[in-house]
């Protein structure tokens, strides 16, 4: 989904937390691969932004076709910092470096 229509949803700032989430929940879809991988984080997305309906959905499906690889490959660097949902995000471009 191209950034500029996410931010004609409002959602732009719904990136970072729904990276975190991801991170911090990982060992749910850590072992999976592929199309199931996707299905799953989709799923993980959707619960959270359950309440915009379509919006959430939408938002979800495009992040997690745009964004996982990148978020993977952040926790896959092989230093301590993997495990930290807020450094992996900032990495990844989706966080603000506090």
């Amino acid at each position: 989904m191209p950034k500029d229509v996410i931010v004609d949803m409002n959602l732009k700032g719904m990136e970072c937390p729904i990276c975190e989430m991801i991170v911090k929940q990982s060992e749910l879809w850590a072992g999976k691969e592929g199309e199931e991988r996707e299905k799953t984080v989709i799923s993980l997305c959707e619960k959270e932004l359950g309440s915009l309906g379509i919006y959430g959905k939408i938002f979800c499906e495009a992040f997690v076709k745009d964004e996982l690889e990148a978020i993977i490959k952040h926790m896959e660097d092989g230093n301590e910092e993997a495990k930290d949902a807020k450094k992996v995000c900032t990495k990844a471009g989706l966080c603000k470096s506090s």
